[in-house]
């Protein structure tokens, strides 16, 4: 609470102050130099700040206060790790990974939805040989018939 009120105090000053050296001395300090600053950000510095931000979500949700115990631990290789890959060849990789599972499934499903007796050579028919009286038929038809 003691910061908000010197920063708005500041700022206070600041707008009060316009034209005069104190003013000029407070717009370079609060707002010249951190406007400066800011503008060296890269987007991928914000997408590295973004991915620690999640995993850090992600490991309070699941572990819960442990969970960001151990990430307080990891923060400083994880951030180096982040640091020295950059993340969007991360972010490539990734796409070509995805698409790469993507067409084998769509190959699969191709597999899977394709008719197989289109795809088969049609089996030659079984036809039966016609049948002989048994040997000991004495008879002949004409009493089996009957």
């Amino acid at each position: 609470m003691t910061l908000a009120t010197i920063l708005l105090g500041l700022w206070a000053l600041l707008l009060a102050g316009k034209g005069t050296p104190v003013g000029r001395w407070l717009e370079r300090w609060m707002v010249a130099k951190p406007a400066a600053a800011l503008s060296g950000i890269r987007r991928n510095t914000v997408l590295v700040a973004a991915t620690l931000v999640l995993v850090a979500l992600l490991c309070w949700w699941v572990i819960g206060h442990e969970g960001m115990v151990m990430y307080g631990m990891a923060l400083p290789e994880l951030g180096a790790a982040l640091a020295a890959i950059d993340l969007g060849v991360i972010l490539d990789i990734a796409v070509v990974v995805v698409g790469g599972a993507a067409a084998g499934a769509w190959q699969v499903l191709r597999t899977l939805v394709r008719p197989h007796a289109a795809s088969r050579t049609r089996r030659a028919r079984w036809t039966r040989t016609a049948r002989r009286p048994a040997a000991n038929d004495d008879d002949g038809p004409a009493r089996a018939a009957a």
